[in-house]
């Protein structure tokens, strides 16, 4: 499970290829295809650990032309079929036949044995793949399409029939739908990916060295198995005739199900629901005492959420949320916003200081307890499971030794910054992207269409950017985000083990954090930071299979993941100034294997880091990169093989320089719009519609059937605290075309 893969200041750029180009290697080292994804073998170890991989940065766009880049996209787009993605559009295509729609889910839809619903109808649809839930779901609003009536019905499976799904599963779907390449689409080059990832892997377990052997020693059997257990199938009961329709085993017919006994359902149960919960949290010290105290918290239905663009920001409070404060300060009253589609939810304000002129004005009092901390955490639950959360660390002032000891005083904390400066992780915007192994290949083929003409749009007419409201700024950016979930499900779920033998598919919610903040001492410089925080992959495989197999497909899916984030990571570079910028994670801080250190109370580099110090007392594994600033390492779980790449802290800098930007496209992205509700309908560009699944950019007035992108609401001040509403502008289109318009040379 990767860590942040950050873009930071520092170094002088490299000329390197751009993302398409071949990554260096050993000769003679691979006896597969090149991007071949399936879990190398420990033959490979010794040729793979002598890979060569480009760290250089991509040089620098000077034309970025989001017109051009846009047609290029529409002409992508139009390689998909709507009644492959779109539940009424395969609805009206299967007929009125409750028999058709029965066998498209049987036929084209694998079994993933989860718990609970996960991915709901439509994105069981576009991720080819869910468990009985998530497929009954599905068949269901297939069903209801085409106006038929319809029930739930749920029970619990025999050991034999338990048996049966499961080797199901392991099977895939009988006859796969014909989808265009990902790696084509989102413009990946697999064997550049491939190529980090083997060297990362041969290095990683050589590392481990004889903790290898034991991997996954201790991972639960029978789990997968409890998963599956609870069953659930659909009813379809028109005109008082009731007709089960379970379409779990391949051999499945219409009125065949795999319990004779059943309770129907009104609708899906609450507790069945995989949630992701989203909370801020501080900590306060007072006579010596650190308390927590939740600022904010949210719960979110997981199949929802992955399907929203979802923003954290920590707004200062002195001229309300969504004021324009180009000066905000550091020491000043907070309050921790969450938006969801652009629906805001605030939470409790905080005060940084607790005394003085500053704390006093905006009403903190000398006597509030002092901030020693703020995070982020995350929080994933399914049903029958514990949940699962991961932690971003937004502010600490606490000694990390001092931590351990727990002895912090007031005098001990790290000074805050003096009034009227700012704090870049307070003064960030975060993007939770939400990840169930159902991200929509096509949705992102149009929205990456609509991003481009709003780039494109920005950049030509710079004042069209005052008054527009957060969620369009934002649109671009969060397009161009959407590539981390969709590349590491469509590209890392199914057959990466050995052929036939495991099959990997996300198991619970999952979540990025992706931050960009301001850079403090560069002017206009701001930086991005991506980090699948919260992961979950999970691993089917055949019974006669090596106990181990799983755990080592999961170690290898976490190194993929750091590559892959690594690599787009350095795609995004050519948004970059290259006299100030390099790119990092711990994938390019590794130059040979890591040092292993094992849980215990001996290790004293845990004194130094918070986060190594929890990762070793979690009882993971933790493989230390030597002499890497900022400290760098691995952790593994060698109970399941999960795996996490950390920088600790996670340094967040990189510097966005300009550019000069045209548009080539000769019509111009309109937005079109329907007059009744408001609703944008898509885009036309040059006498092309795109549907643009997505509100339209919010304006003053409204009337006219096309509008450009205009709106009348300040940006949020967090955005604006340190640095100029242009220069802000300006990164956030400069970072996201860049990054699709490489994806699309």
């Amino acid at each position: 499970m990767p860590g942040p893969q950050t873009l930071r200041r520092g170094s002088t750029a490299l000329l390197a290829a751009m993302i398409g180009a071949t990554a260096g290697g050993v000769p003679g080292v691979a006896a597969h295809a090149p991007g071949d994804l399936s879990l190398p073998t420990d033959t490979d170890r010794d040729a793979d650990s002598l890979r060569t991989v480009d760290d250089s940065l991509l040089p620098q766009l000077k034309v970025i032309d989001a017109g051009g880049a846009g047609e290029a996209a529409r002409a992508q787009l139009e390689r998909f079929s709507g009644a492959d993605w779109d539940i009424e559009e395969l609805a009206a295509s299967l007929g009125p036949d409750p028999g058709a729609a029965f066998a498209f889910v049987r036929d084209h839809i694998a079994f993933d044995p989860y718990p609970g619903v996960l991915r709901g109808a439509h994105g069981t649809l576009v991720a080819r793949a869910g468990n009985a839930w998530d497929r009954a779901l599905l068949l269901q609003a297939l069903l209801e399409a085409g106006g038929h009536s319809t029930t739930l019905v749920r029970t619990e499976l025999d050991d034999a029939a338990v048996a049966a799904v499961l080797a199901r599963s392991l099977d895939g779907a009988v006859t796969p739908l014909e989808d265009p390449a990902p790696a084509e689409v989102l413009g990946l080059d697999l064997a550049q990916l491939e190529n980090r990832a083997r060297r990362d892997y041969a290095l990683v377990t050589e590392g481990l060295g004889p903790e290898m052997a034991a991997l996954g020693a201790a991972d639960e059997p029978d789990r997968l198995a409890a998963f599956v257990r609870d069953h659930a199938w659909v009813r379809l009961d028109d005109d008082g005739m009731p007709v089960d329709l379970d379409p779990t085993l391949p051999e499945a017919g219409v009125g065949e199900v795999l319990a004779a006994d059943g309770v129907a359902l009104g609708a899906v149960p609450d507790e069945q629901l995989a949630r992701l919960d989203v909370r801020v949290v501080a900590e306060r010290l007072a006579d010596g005492v650190l308390d927590e105290e939740t600022l904010l918290e949210q719960s979110l239905i997981a199949a929802d959420a992955a399907e929203q663009e979802i923003w954290l920001s920590f707004q200062p409070a002195a001229s309300g949320i969504g004021a324009k404060l180009i000066d905000a300060l550091g020491d000043g009253a907070w309050v921790p916003t969450l938006s969801s589609d652009g629906e805001v939810v605030t939470g409790t304000e905080f005060t940084l200081g607790s005394s003085g002129d500053v704390a006093d004005f905006f009403g903190g009092g000398g006597d509030e307890p002092e901030i020693a901390a703020v995070r982020v955490d995350l929080a994933s639950r399914v049903p029958g499971l514990e949940p699962r959360t991961a932690r971003r660390v937004v502010l600490d002032r606490v000694d990390p030794g001092l931590r351990a000891s727990g002895i912090v005083t007031a005098e001990t904390l790290a000074p805050l910054p003096p009034s009227g400066e700012v704090i870049p992780a307070l003064a960030g915007l975060h993007q939770i992207l939400v990840s169930t192994g159902g991200a929509d290949l096509r949705t992102f083929a149009s929205a990456r269409v609509v991003a481009l003409g709003v780039g494109a749009d920005f950049l030509n007419e710079p004042d069209m950017t005052d008054g527009l409201r957060m969620s369009d700024q934002l649109f671009p950016l969060a397009v161009s985000d959407a590539l981390l979930p969709l590349a590491s499900e469509r590209l890392f779920s199914g057959e990466l083990g050995p052929e036939g033998a495991a099959r990997t598919f996300v198991g619970r919610p999952r979540a990025y954090l992706v931050s960009f903040e301001p850079l403090l001492g560069v002017p206009g410089g701001t930086a991005i930071t991506t980090d699948l925080a919260l992961d979950d992959i999970d691993v089917v495989t055949g019974q006669a299979e090596d106990p181990s197999l799983a755990a080592r497909t999961r170690l290898w899916h976490g190194v993929l993941q750091t590559a892959l984030e690594t690599e787009l990571a350095r795609a995004r570079s050519a948004a970059v100034d290259p006299a100030t910028a390099t790119f990092g994670s711990v994938s390019t801080a590794m130059t040979g294997p890591p040092r292993l250190l094992r849980p215990g109370p001996d290790v004293p580099e845990a004194s130094t880091s918070t986060a190594l110090a929890e990762a070793l007392a979690a009882g993971n594994l933790a493989l230390l990169v030597p002499d890497s600033v900022p400290l760098a390492f691995w952790a593994v779980d060698p109970a399941s093989g999960r795996t996490r790449s950390i920088e600790d802290p996670g340094v967040r800098a990189g510097h966005v320089g300009g550019g000069n930007y045209v548009n080539a496209a000769t019509g111009g992205p309109r937005y079109v719009v329907d007059p009744r509700t408001g609703r944008s309908l898509g885009t036309i560009s040059n006498g092309k519609f795109t549907p643009a699944g997505r509100a339209a950019p919010s304006r003053c007035g409204g009337g006219t059937e096309y509008v450009i992108v205009l709106g009348c609401v300040s940006i949020p001040a967090s955005m604006t605290a340190g640095f100029a509403t242009g220069v802000v502008i300006t990164a956030i289109v400069a970072w996201a075309t860049v990054m699709l318009e490489v994806l699309l040379l």
